[in-house]
C-alpha cells in the first residue's frame, strides 16, 4: 500500500482527504480548522492510517492543486507556506509542544 494524505487549504480551514492507494480513498473527505483542536484531529486521522496500513501517509499539500488551477510558482507556494504558518501559529498560541507521532 502506498497511503498519502491530502490537505486543500483554505482560509480558516482545510480539507483533508486519505488514499490508501491510488484511486483508494480512505474515509470520506472532512474539513479541519486552523486551531489546535483541527491539528488534533488531522494528527488522529494520521495514525489512523498508519495504523491500518502500516505505513506512515506523506501530508501533501495542495501545491500541485494550485498549479493545475494555473497559479503561478510563487503562489503555489505561499499557499502552503500559509497553511504551515496557521498550524505553527495554533501551537505557539496556545503554548503547546509539537509532537512528532513517529
Amino acid at each position: 500500500m502506498n497511503p498519502v494524505v491530502g490537505l486543500d487549504v483554505a482560509k480558516g480551514e482545510s480539507q483533508i482527504q486519505g488514499f490508501l492507494d491510488k484511486k483508494k480513498p480512505y474515509k470520506a473527505s472532512f474539513k479541519v480548522p486552523h486551531t489546535l483542536e483541527g491539528l488534533d484531529k488531522l494528527r488522529h486521522f494520521l495514525i489512523d492510517i498508519e495504523n491500518n496500513t502500516g505505513v506512515r501517509p506523506p501530508v501533501v499539500l495542495d501545491y500541485d492543486k494550485k498549479r493545475d488551477e494555473g497559479k503561478p510558482y510563487k503562489v503555489a507556494i505561499i499557499a502552503c507556506a500559509n497553511k504551515l504558518l496557521h498550524w505553527i501559529y495554533a501551537l505557539l498560541k496556545s503554548n503547546t509542544t509539537f509532537q512528532d507521532i513517529a
